[in-house]
């Protein structure tokens, strides 16, 4: 089996591939991020309500002359409102690292895109039995399938997984037609793990 895939449009194909990788790093990213903001409102909101009340505590004690003193203690702030500071404020560090990231990311895929674009924008793969091989006009590579060891399919693309979201090939789907689509799976599929 040998399915060719050759279009004209590599600078839209990096770019639409690594806004779905940036989604999926993302997606993996909430319950952290929905956990700090959580346990930082758990925390706050207490704390804000026991801040309100004043609460005093008296203590008496002897001093060297045997004369009683007392000393008052007035708490209005507590332990929970300054947890909860604390952790809805490593939220928005952590928020704020991501978007500093996220543009990063994208101002170096728009710069790839971009030389893509400034010459020939053509790329093709070729998919085989035994691997696959990409080529642009910057560069050529070809992977047996053993290097894989997970794939997913999203919005019309197949990633094929080394070990995390950045070290992947993408295969795009569209223009394949029913035969080319279903030889693609079976090998896919009996070769590799599918990705939940």
């Amino acid at each position: 089996m040998e399915i060719i895939i050759e279009k004209d449009n590599a600078s839209e194909y990096i770019a639409e591939i690594h806004k779905i990788l940036w989604r999926q790093i993302l997606r993996k990213s909430y319950p952290f991020y929905l956990g700090l903001l959580v346990l930082g409102l758990v925390f706050l909101f207490p704390g804000i309500h026991e801040g309100r009340d004043s609460t005093t505590s008296s203590y008496e004690y002897f001093d060297k002359a045997n004369k009683i003193e007392t000393t008052t203690n007035i708490y209005n702030y507590h332990i929970s409102f300054g947890l909860g500071v604390a952790f809805i404020l490593v939220f928005l560090f952590f928020v704020l690292i991501h978007f500093i990231e996220k543009k990063r990311f994208f101002k170096s895929i728009n710069k790839f895109c971009y030389k893509h674009n400034q010459s020939n924008n053509n790329y093709v793969f070729k998919i085989t039995n035994a691997s696959i091989s990409y080529q642009d006009f910057e560069y050529k590579k070809e992977e047996n399938w053993n290097a894989f060891s997970l794939y997913k399919i999203e919005q019309e693309y197949l990633f094929l997984f080394r070990d995390n979201y950045f070290n992947s090939s993408t295969i795009p789907l569209k223009g394949l037609n029913s035969n080319e689509l279903e030889d693609l799976l079976k090998i896919v599929q009996s070769r590799l793990l599918k990705k939940k």
